[in-house]
């Protein structure tokens, strides 16, 4: 009898072991992934912070009094009073 259960708690112990073991396969692999996908998140982030600095920059020189200006003059064809407009034909 004794050795029945001596057996019984043996079989349970391993069958406890390898549940444990499958659990912390899983989590292990989980982890990786997460980890993975953080680093792919994290380049991103960058990717994205330098794109909001060029927009950035590029705001900050198209709110500068020249710039307007220039844009004014090329693009709309707006002259300051008294100027005089040459259109080459």
């Amino acid at each position: 009898m004794r050795e029945k259960k001596r057996q019984l708690i043996t079989i349970a112990a391993v069958g406890l072991l390898v549940i444990m073991l499958i659990a912390l396969t899983v989590n292990v692999i989980t982890i990786f992934r997460l980890k993975a996908r953080q680093e792919e998140l994290r380049k991103k982030l960058d990717e994205l912070g330098l794109k909001a600095e060029q927009v950035d920059n590029e705001l900050a020189s198209r709110s500068d009094e020249d710039c307007i200006e220039k844009y004014a003059r090329e693009k709309l064809g707006l002259t300051e009073d008294g100027e005089i407009v040459y259109t080459p034909k």
